[in-house]
């Protein structure tokens, strides 16, 4: 990973709160509790363009390793 890039990544982190994004409450999460039907629906829809997302992102890769794809995406550094 390049310098610029980790510094980047260093100076994100070091600006959440230390007591994270979201406060937590006792006794359940806020992730699963919506004031209303919309706030679900977009959140549904999200999830559903997330896992567009990694299929796409595993096609590529697989494609890559294939050859039939830049090789450079299958070398790409993973977390």
């Amino acid at each position: 990973m390049q310098a610029g890039i980790r510094r980047q990544l260093a100076a994100i982190r070091a600006a959440f709160p230390k007591e994270g994004l979201l406060p937590r409450k006792s006794g359940y999460s806020r992730l699963t509790h919506f004031d209303d039907r919309k706030s679900l629906a977009d959140l549904e829809q999200l999830a559903a363009s997330a896992v567009c997302f990694q299929r796409a992102c595993n096609q590529l890769y697989q494609l890559s390793v294939k050859g039939k794809q830049p090789e450079w995406v299958a070398r790409y550094p993973r977390r």
